[in-house]
């Protein structure tokens, strides 16, 4: 039993692998524990046993000096099972709503590209409006030509362009009208007034345009004096040096043109802005005063001038409209000048009662009558002097009240 021992090989069962070797590709098994019969227990005790020596470990192929393998995961990061894929977290609501307004984003864009750039070409141009310009040379200063992108047209150079070199141009619109037409609508502008600077007359619209230069003013058209200009030019604004003056000619040409009764006054004063006077169909001439509530005095004026109520002035009547206190009082007084109708009547009823009188002077009865009719004249002329007094208008006596 001993000597099988001994002839046994220590060595046997375990398997050894050549270190030179280093293209293999898959890495060497761990050797196996050689399987060794149990040891029965040994009756003598105290015996020395020859101590067997631990076969000794080879390195593996493939590590690194300090003995680690760099093809080895670290403990903490156990290895996954190959041939295996870790599934998928579902997509959340969120993401899928992101998602869905991204890709309805991108073929928005998409189609409106190729509406922009393939679908939408000019075919038509067409100029309406107001006929003051020949069509070939607006279509000419805008520049439009058949063909051009409709989308991606510029039109406030263009309106802009028409409406300062053409004088006569008061308002331009360009319109476009998908997916092929191209609209240029023009406004007229009319003659509001003549402007007198020095020698010169410049005709302008109701919004203050430069339309034209001459050497007389118009004939039916308001005459508007004491302006100084400050570099006019046909086609701009007018300017006045004076900023007060220039302020109460916008507001008293605005005001009548939204009344519509700017061909119906024929003069403007703005010489004292103290004293403005405007003449209505020279026959009644308003007295505006200072520039304190102009619109409202112009549009209470115009309205009593033209109103078809019982209480206003006739288109017969003749004479001086005072509107200076209309904006605190709320009233205005009316004189008839002497060559009204209304004064050439009572100048015929004052001529009959004069023959009456000298006829009357045959008889004792008729004298005493017309005593009567003496003193009566004199109290009602005291009366009439009494209230001019009070009211301080001095000897001009309205002949009409108008209460606003």
């Amino acid at each position: 039993m001993r000597q099988d021992r001994r002839d046994r090989d220590p060595w046997e069962g375990y398997e050894f692998i050549d270190i030179n070797s280093r293209g293999e590709e898959t890495p060497p098994r761990p050797p196996r524990e050689p399987q060794r019969p149990a040891r029965r227990p040994s009756s003598r005790r105290g015996r020395d046993k020859p101590a067997r020596e631990s076969p000794k470990k080879e390195p593996r192929q493939g590590r690194s000096q300090g003995g680690r393998d760099p093809r080895r995961r670290p403990p903490s990061q156990p290895r996954r099972p190959q041939g295996r894929e870790r599934p998928r977290k579902p997509m959340g609501k969120a993401a899928r709503r992101f998602l869905l307004a991204f890709t309805l984003l991108a073929m928005a864009a998409v189609t409106a590209f190729v509406c922009v750039f393939l679908l939408f070409k000019v075919r038509t141009i067409e100029v309406t409006g107001d006929q003051v310009y020949d069509p070939s040379a607006i279509l000419e200063l805008c520049g439009y030509q058949e063909g051009d992108n409709l989308a991606l047209l510029t039109t406030g150079e263009q309106e802009a362009a028409l409406e300062e070199q053409l004088p006569y141009v008061e308002d331009a619109q360009i319109l476009r009208h998908f997916p092929s037409g191209l609209e240029i609508h023009i406004t007229a502008a009319q003659q509001a007034a003549c402007v007198q600077s020095g020698s010169q007359w410049f005709i302008i619209s109701g919004k203050g345009k430069i339309l034209e230069e001459a050497t007389q003013p118009l004939e039916g058209v308001m005459q508007i004096t004491g302006l100084t200009l400050k570099d006019p030019v046909v086609g701009s604004t007018l300017q006045v040096e004076d900023a007060s003056v220039q302020q109460a000619l916008e507001t008293i040409l605005s005001t009548l043109v939204d009344l519509g009764g700017v061909g119906e006054f024929t003069a403007l004063d703005l010489t004292d802005l103290y004293n403005i006077t405007l003449s209505y169909q020279d026959r009644v001439l308003f007295q505006l005063g200072n520039t304190v509530d102009l619109e409202y005095k112009l549009t209470y004026g115009y309205g009593l001038v033209t109103s078809t109520d019982p209480v206003h002035i006739a288109q017969d009547e003749y004479g001086t409209l005072d509107l200076t206190l209309a904006g605190d009082v709320k009233k205005a007084y009316f004189t008839e000048s002497a060559g009204s109708s209304a004064s050439s009547a009572a100048g015929e009823d004052g001529g009959s009662s004069g023959a009456a009188g000298d006829a009357a002077g045959s008889t004792s009865s008729e004298d005493s009558s017309s005593s009567a009719a003496d003193g009566a004249e004199g109290e009602t002329g005291g009366e009439e002097n009494s209230s001019t007094q009070e009211s301080g208008r001095g000897s001009d006596i309205p002949s009409t009240i108008f209460t606003g």
